[in-house]
């Protein structure tokens, strides 16, 4: 009796086992899947817009250093320049109140052309030229610089008449202008002491540009 309790025990304890080793076996994918380690999630990165706020002030400074290193094309003219372009118009006749050389010019119209061509504002009317630009000492003049005159009534002292400098430092002085004068009118070249006229009328020289 004892025997067949033992077999049956023993028999029971081998079923049990095998159904136990039944059920890990069957178990064991789903766990394996549940337990599996989940993806890592990858971060986008974000494309932001690049800005070109830095680059343009970048840029800007540039400018700025480029503007206050190198003086403007109207700052620095050429003397050389200037004298061959005004002596271009000789002969061109006087017309008051003109600035134009298929018509013609008056004092102020021509010398206001002239500098005008190079980029350098001047003043229209001969009478603005009287605070205009630096005065410089008449025998310290140069090529390019504004003598100024007052009309043909000396004893009137307001400018009324102008003309470029066309004469070297050092040399007699002599200038570029436009005269009313009916018998040698227009664009004509005048020496300060050919006659006591001009000598009387003068006011002063006015720098108007630098010029080399």
């Amino acid at each position: 009796m004892r025997l067949h309790k033992k077999i049956f025990f023993f028999i029971l304890a081998g079923f049990i086992s095998f159904l136990s080793f039944s059920q890990t076996k069957e178990n064991t994918p789903a766990q394996i899947k549940k337990e599996s380690v989940p993806r890592k999630k990858v971060k986008k990165k974000s494309r932001r817009k690049k800005t070109p706020q830095a680059s343009n002030k970048a840029i800007e400074i540039s400018k700025k250093k480029e503007d206050t290193s190198s003086p403007n094309k109207e700052d620095v003219l050429s003397a050389d320049s200037i004298l061959a372009f005004s002596k271009k118009h000789l002969g061109t006749k006087y017309r008051y109140a003109v600035c134009d050389p298929k018509i013609g010019f008056d004092c102020s119209g021509f010398v206001y052309y002239v500098f005008g061509h190079f980029g350098k504002k001047v003043p229209r009317s001969s009478i603005d030229y009287i605070n205009f630009g630096t005065k410089i000492n008449k025998d310290s003049c140069k090529k390019g610089d504004v003598i100024v005159f007052t009309g043909t009534n000396a004893a009137n002292r307001r400018a009324g008449h102008v003309g470029i400098v066309i004469s070297e430092l050092g040399e007699e002085l002599r200038f570029i202008h436009c005269s009313s004068n009916k018998k040698r009118g227009g664009v004509i070249i005048s020496s300060y002491k050919e006659s006591p006229y001009y000598e009387k009328r003068f006011l002063r020289i006015s720098r108007v540009a630098e010029v080399k």
